[in-house]
């Protein structure tokens, strides 16, 4: 490539290391040494429930795990990269691939009955129902 000026080569500068990141970037991703990614999450509580919605756009119900170990919840699963062209060289790449896990520690004790889960559009949403309050019944004496 011909360059002009000193801008020219210093734009061509900045989209050769920058491809030459998404190169390495690609590598990492293809397992050296890529760790679990963290899908982005919303968590509010309601009048009733306590709801957690995750986006996965791309991910297969199938690859989704939901866990819940005493007062944590955990999601967990695999987002594959489904190109099937050979290989390829990027210039950008944001969208993660591979396994990624979001854990959540609840306020209270949840039942497994008192889970639901939805997953529509690309959105997981987790409601997790809250336990309704114990009545007592005290038998107070009189002095």
């Amino acid at each position: 490539m011909e360059k002009k000026d000193l801008f020219d080569w210093i734009s061509w500068v900045e989209r050769e290391t920058e491809r030459h990141f998404y190169d390495l970037l690609f590598e990492v991703r293809r397992g050296i040494g890529f760790t679990k990614w963290r899908p982005p999450a919303d968590v509010f509580e309601t009048e009733k429930a306590l709801v957690i919605r995750l986006e996965l756009p791309g991910t297969s119900l199938e690859d989704i795990r939901i866990t819940l170990s005493e007062d944590k919840l955990t999601v967990s699963g695999v987002r594959r990269d489904l190109y099937e062209g050979g290989e390829r060289r990027f210039y950008q790449a944001e969208i993660p691939f591979g396994e990624f896990e979001r854990s959540f520690f609840l306020p209270w004790s949840i039942k497994e009955e008192d889970i639901r889960a939805t997953y529509k559009d690309g959105i997981l949403t987790i409601i997790l129902h809250k336990p309704e309050p114990k009545k007592l019944k005290v038998h107070v004496e009189r002095e």
